[in-house]
């Protein structure tokens, strides 16, 4: 059977080895992201600081009363809505491996759309990699469209 509920700083201990697990897998994806001997130490630090968030949301899933995934999201004030309200920011969404394809992240994303419907949000924004193909289907499935391609530059030498 499938739960899905709001987690709590108390919940830090199940989330921290999924948010590592996704940190791993975006590693594979790109260069940039790195799993480093302080990787679990700068995760704890960062969930816990917006797990207590106010205008934050971490949920997660239980299958079988085990944990099978997480989705964290929080509202933004970025300028992409012309009526000035806020939009969501949909930060994680991960699954373990073994319990995909049952449409737990599904489930997931719908608590957190449900959330910010709530606050109000006109538009809700997600980043996934350009070769996260897994990731594109899914978010496009949603409902989500690709709005805008991020460049990246790793320094080095300075081209003449």
């Amino acid at each position: 059977m499938l739960e899905i509920r709001r987690a709590t700083l108390k919940d830090m201990k199940m989330l921290i080895p999924l948010a590592f697990a996704l940190q791993a897998y975006e590693a594979e994806l790109e260069e940039a992201v790195k799993v480093t001997p302080k990787t679990r130490q700068d995760l704890e630090r960062f969930i816990g600081k917006n797990l207590r968030r106010k205008d934050a949301r971490f949920f997660m899933a239980f299958e079988d009363d085990r944990i099978a995934g997480y989705a964290s999201g929080w509202l933004s004030k970025a300028n992409i809505s012309a009526s000035g309200k806020s939009y969501g920011f949909i930060c994680d969404s991960y699954v373990l491996e073994s319990h995909r394809g049952r449409g737990i992240g599904k489930r997931l994303v719908t608590e957190l759309i449900q959330w910010f419907n709530e606050q109000d949000v006109e538009y809700i924004e997600v980043y996934t990699y350009v070769n996260n193909d897994l990731g594109k289907g899914f978010w496009e499935s949603e409902g989500f469209r690709p709005n805008m391609i991020r460049y990246l530059r790793k320094m080095g030498k300075i081209p003449k």
